[in-house]
């Protein structure tokens, strides 16, 4: 086993993103937040996050340090056939796993190139169909570099996804998750949220406040504050260990505690937009607003 895990706690994952356009801000990394939402939907614990450059050494060491805290490393980016799609063999070095050509997977590419009007797949595009051997290929159903799942001990797997949103989706959709589901079937607990919005209270004092209600037997629940130009958000989160029922009631009997502080502050849009809590609270109470503008080009009303 790894740092970070036991037999029966969740696996620990983490997420390396790799992509010199993710650094230099050219390129928002929805895939690590996308990636990092979905493995903790399955119910692994997401440990870490890192961006590193298109340079072999910088995706090996992200790659190692991962593997020494979790089990599971996801990395994105870096498995097309241009000089800079490095992933693919900076990992097998790293792992000391040779690469082989999958016959079955060229036959793929190279249909792909012909229906385009080649005659023959370029010898750069061949470099797609190097595959870990002893390793499993995760079918692209959206474009061409499929998704490789390197066995790094008897638990960890090392998953490389391709960089393009859509089909680092479609990959994890169809072969990522039910990999992860039938490997970690009995150690997966999803995580339940609960967030609640508060207005007209700084982030600081908001704390404060909840600190002396806050129980100190609620270790398995974690509160994170999430401040934006609206207010702020808090999120409660506790594992389904003992099933969403029990998970559910923790978190209702905790929110009771902590009534008397969030009641002052709180209001209720599951977006977290004020319109639509000034919407639902007009509507529970049968009211109706009217809204007279001339300079605001129909705002207010919006």
């Amino acid at each position: 086993m790894t740092l970070g895990s036991s037999a029966s706690s969740p696996p620990v994952a983490a997420v390396v993103t790799v992509g010199d356009e993710l650094l230099y801000g050219e390129t928002l990394n929805t895939n690590g937040s996308w990636l990092g939402e979905q493995l903790s939907r399955v119910g692994l614990a997401v440990h870490r996050r890192m961006v590193v450059r298109d340079v072999r050494e910088d995706s090996q060491a992200a790659v190692a340090s991962s593997l020494e805290i979790g089990e599971v490393v996801v990395v994105t980016g870096g498995l097309g056939p241009t000089p800079d799609d490095l992933t693919r063999d900076a990992v097998a070095s790293l792992l000391g796993v040779p690469l082989v050509e999958d016959p079955s997977l060229l036959q793929h590419l190279t249909a792909r190139f012909q229906a385009r009007g080649y005659d023959t797949i370029p010898e750069q595009g061949r470099r797609m169909a190097l595959v870990p051997k002893n390793g499993e290929v995760l079918p692209n159903p959206l474009g061409a570099a499929p998704g490789i799942v390197f066995h790094c001990s008897k638990e960890g797997l090392c998953i490389l996804l391709p960089g393009v949103p859509k089909e680092m989706k479609g990959i994890f959709s169809q072969g990522v998750e039910p990999l992860l589901r039938e490997r970690y079937s009995q150690r997966l607990e999803e995580v339940l949220h609960r967030v609640v919005n508060t207005h007209g209270v700084p982030e600081s004092i908001l704390m404060d406040e909840i600190r002396g209600l806050f129980p100190g037997d609620a270790n398995d629940i974690s509160l994170a504050f999430l401040p934006d130009e609206v207010g702020v958000r808090l999120r409660f989160s506790t594992r389904q260990s003992q099933g969403a029922d029990v998970a559910s009631k923790k978190l209702d009997d905790l929110e009771k505690l902590l009534s008397p502080v969030l009641d002052r502050y709180r209001y209720e849009a599951a977006s977290g937009d004020l319109a639509e809590a000034v919407g639902g609270a007009l509507h529970g109470a049968g009211e109706t607003l009217a809204v007279a503008e001339s300079c605001t080009g129909g705002l207010i009303s919006k």
